[in-house]
């Protein structure tokens, strides 16, 4: 799989197959893991669709990658309409006091950070 339409047929040919596509996230201190998993099995990192989707998602969804931020969340990802759309929520936190390394979180459930959101505009 090497580019973005590629894992867009990918995913509507697996969602019209009945499969349920789900993704997690923990996010932050300087990496971005995201798990997929396809009727709650977990793909392998080195599957080139899950490979794919984690990158596109990372840079979709803006996840976090730096050192003071965390950010943990999930979604699944559906077809309306002949569209797909991702539905997730997470929670984005910050580093609050450095000294201590307490965290404090920086939304409660903003809509920036979850939501329904059309994939591949």
């Amino acid at each position: 799989m090497d580019n973005k339409s590629q894992l867009e047929e990918a995913i509507f040919a697996a969602i019209e197959a009945g499969k349920k596509i789900t993704v997690k996230w923990d996010c932050g201190g300087d990496e971005a893991i995201i798990k997929v998993l396809v009727d709650g099995a977990e793909l392998t990192y080195n599957n080139a669709f899950a490979m794919e989707l984690d990158m596109y998602l990372v840079n979709y969804l803006n996840l976090p990658d730096a050192g003071e931020f965390s950010m943990t969340g999930n979604g699944e990802i559906v077809e309306e309409n002949e569209e797909l759309y991702i539905v997730y929520e997470s929670i984005l936190k910050g580093v609050e006091d450095y000294e201590t390394g307490r965290w404090k979180e920086l939304n409660e459930k903003d809509d920036v950070y979850s939501g329904k959101k059309k994939l591949f505009q």
